[in-house]
């Protein structure tokens, strides 16, 4: 048992327990810490007043830490002559790892370069058709495009007439949107968040 275990049994704080030893309570966190080792004085002391023999549970853990040093110091050797018998082995597997590797990489790269083969003749087909079909709906749309040629009017009731054109040309440009009201011979339009008018005539 140490310092802080009896404190703890005991139930006793660090200034508690400093004061039936007789000694300030920064001794008690020293000691606790292991900063400060147990002197003679103390260790009576605590016999007396608590009947715990500190030195005999002090010598107790210090063998026992011996022991379990001189063990994991064991370990540690045989460990160590471990692993130098495994560096000593460890060029010849990283050789043969290493050719392992290095004829992989070598199928891969062959694989890749037909796989990117196999790839781009597949790509230039697609791209030739993909352009065909453009080709000819391009054609499609240009013969509706003749087809379809229409001119839009509008006439007023009180006489005139105005084409889309020139409707396009009295309104600002970008317009979005515009509303013909030839009763008001107003063309009203409006641009994103902008509205206005002009005449029509």
């Amino acid at each position: 048992m140490n310092i802080k275990e009896l404190r703890t049994k005991e139930g006793l704080s660090q200034s508690a327990l400093a004061k039936r030893l007789g000694i300030n309570t920064s001794a008690i966190g020293h000691m606790e810490n292991g900063r400060m080792k147990v002197s003679d004085k103390i260790a009576a002391k605590v016999k007396e007043e608590f009947g715990v023999d500190i030195k005999e549970n002090v010598k107790a853990a210090e063998s026992k830490v011996e022991k379990t040093a001189k063990t994991v110091a064991k370990k540690t050797k045989t460990a160590a002559q471990k692993a130098e018998k495994a560096v000593k082995k460890a060029p010849a597997k990283a050789k043969a790892a290493a050719k392992k590797v290095e004829d992989k990489v070598v199928a891969d790269e062959i694989e890749v370069k037909k796989t990117a083969a196999k790839a781009t003749r597949k790509a230039k087909t697609a791209v030739k058709e993909t352009a065909k079909k453009v080709e000819t709906a391009a054609k499609k749309t240009t013969a509706k495009a003749k087809e379809a040629k229409l001119t839009i009017v509008v006439q007023s009731p009180y006489g005139g007439n105005i084409t889309a054109t020139e409707i396009a040309e009295k309104i600002p440009a970008g317009a979005d949107t515009v509303f013909v009201r030839v009763d008001q011979n107003k063309l009203w339009w409006i641009k994103g968040e902008e509205t206005g008018s002009v005449d029509i005539w």
